[in-house]
């Protein structure tokens, strides 16, 4: 039997919570990056906390309304579950986006 090749995309996500000090939120996030960008953070093994595996080529999948009304159900069903932080990353990609967002919209 021949066999096929299959792409799989693997995703590790390392994390590490810093202290900052800092006068607001925004100067501390500011700080966090510039730490991170200038390498005085770096991660590594020891701040690993999951991986992920992956089919990066589902287009038929997203393209079936099935698929799509199934995903909306059972988001439904676990939404209640999400805390403000996990449905802010979810929805906006990271905290800082979530209240940027926040603030435009009540501009």
């Amino acid at each position: 039997m021949a066999h096929k090749t299959f792409t799989i995309k693997i995703t590790e996500t390392l994390e590490r919570e810093v202290e900052i000090k800092a006068a607001n939120l925004d100067d501390a996030m500011e700080k966090a990056i510039s730490l991170y960008n200038d390498e005085k953070v770096i991660l590594d093994s020891s701040d690993f906390q999951d991986s992920i595996f992956d089919i990066p080529n589902i287009q038929e999948l997203e393209q079936d309304d099935a698929y799509s009304d199934f995903l909306i159900e059972k988001a439904k069903e676990k939404f209640h579950l999400l805390n403000k932080e996990n449905l802010s990353i979810l929805v906006f990609g990271s905290l800082i986006d979530a209240k940027t967002a926040f603030l435009e919209s009540r501009q």
